[in-house]
């Protein structure tokens, strides 16, 4: 649940300046049904508008640049309530039960984060910054 009405969420996961403060990179929309959808990533990620509810639905097909991995679907579902909105990630159409795709969770469930944080702190917020550790402890 984030505390902020489902209009700024839907333009949190829409206009490319706010989405690029939590999860993108260079991000590209074309805010229709068939439209592009791209956060800029250079192994993949988002590719274009599946379905689309201003305001309450977000879906977008998305492919990553990895051995075996299949086009799936991302949707965003937004219901508001008291100036709230309740916000719902669904990552869907994994072929293989069996492949290991925990790095979606964690991964989703840092953006999730992020959202919520931009959005409930206001204009100051920023994104933590990332940084990578090697086997050997080394920051890379």
């Amino acid at each position: 649940e984030i505390d902020a009405p489902p209009e700024r969420v839907f333009r949190a996961l829409t206009d490319p300046e706010e989405m690029e403060r939590y999860i993108a990179k260079q991000a590209t929309v074309e805010l229709k049904v068939g439209g592009r959808y791209s956060f800029g990533w250079d192994s993949g990620g988002p590719i274009k508008i599946l379905d689309l509810v201003p305001n309450e639905l977000l879906s977008y097909s998305w492919q990553v640049e990895r051995e075996g991995e299949v086009e799936t679907a991302v949707s965003w579902e937004l219901a508001g309530s008291g100036g709230k909105t309740h916000l719902t990630l669904v990552h869907s159409g994994f072929v293989d039960p069996n492949a290991p795709r925990s790095d979606y969770g964690v991964g989703w469930m840092g953006f999730l984060v992020w959202i919520k944080s931009m959005l409930e702190s206001g204009p100051g917020w920023t994104r933590p910054e990332l940084r990578s550790v090697d086997y050997d402890g080394y920051e890379t």
